[in-house]
């Protein structure tokens, strides 16, 4: 039985050479072909991802698995706004303590250490005090069950 000579034995690589009479001859190259690198091996979630995809629809789970990961995009989107939404009361809160004190500050305090002007001051009192209301009247409703949502 003769052997194939297209045949990759040893692992080598074929390669074009000239012989010594000029001519093209193919042969087998002597060095064996290398390894692939190791970062190729370990880069190789695309094959895993498939494999477990073609895995998923042979079973059926599939459907599942995809309404997992929406579930979990759904709920990270909710924490991220969650945490802006605290985030934008803390600042909120700031804001309020800063514009209290410093209505506080020109109460309490002689006129030349004042540094708003008198519309300014009315500003704060007039946002300031009508939010109040507004909460109150909120709470008030609520204790009285005055609510449209009954």
């Amino acid at each position: 039985m003769t052997e194939d000579p297209n045949k990759n034995t040893n692992n080598k690589r074929r390669v074009v050479v000239f012989d010594e009479d000029g001519r093209l001859k193919v042969d087998w190259d002597a060095d064996p072909i290398p390894d692939p690198p190791a970062e190729i091996l370990e880069d190789s979630e695309s094959d895993d991802a498939a494999t477990d995809e073609a895995r998923s629809i042979e079973a059926g789970t599939l459907e599942e698995r995809a309404a997992r990961k929406q579930h979990e995009r759904d709920e990270n989107l909710k924490d991220d706004l969650a945490w802006m939404v605290c985030w934008a009361l803390k600042f909120a809160f700031v804001i309020i303590v800063v514009a209290a004190a410093s209505w506080c500050w020109h109460l309490l305090t002689p006129p030349e250490w004042a540094y708003l002007t008198p519309e300014q001051i009315d500003k704060i009192e007039n946002v300031g005090f009508g939010g109040v209301a507004v909460a109150l009247m909120n709470v008030a409703r609520k204790q009285l069950n005055l609510s449209d949502d009954k």
